[in-house]
């Protein structure tokens, strides 16, 4: 059975068009390597991915399991320097610095919630 990939009509074997909906059904032919059903224009068998693929004259057809895989080389890691503790202690006591770590007090105004003057 062929399946119509428009309509999903199960259509009989050597179909050229769908009987529903008269969509040109795709050609199959059987994977060589497990006899399976497959499309004529399929690169690799869904079964067994087989590779379907014609290879040029003098290789032979390579298993897709044990194609090689190329790993570009990878530069050696480099760590960076810490940061000394006197550079820490210089900034932190810096009031003109980016960054100022000093302690500030908190606005006596936000610690609680002011009461709502409508509802007295």
């Amino acid at each position: 059975m062929i399946v119509c990939p428009n309509c999903n009509h199960q259509n009989p074997e050597g179909a050229t068009q769908c009987e529903s909906c008269y969509t040109p059904l795709p050609t199959t032919t059987s994977c060589p390597n497990c006899g399976a059903t497959v499309q004529a224009d399929a690169s690799f068998c869904g079964q067994c991915g087989y590779n379907l693929l014609p290879t040029p004259e003098g290789e032979e057809n390579q298993n897709p399991d044990l194609i090689p895989t190329v790993v570009p080389p990878l530069p050696d890691l480099v760590f960076p320097d810490p940061i000394p503790d006197e550079e820490v202690a210089t900034v932190a006591s810096n009031p003109n610095s980016a960054v100022n770590l000093q302690k500030s007090t908190p606005d006596p105004s936000l610690a609680s919630p002011q009461p709502d003057p409508c509802l007295k």
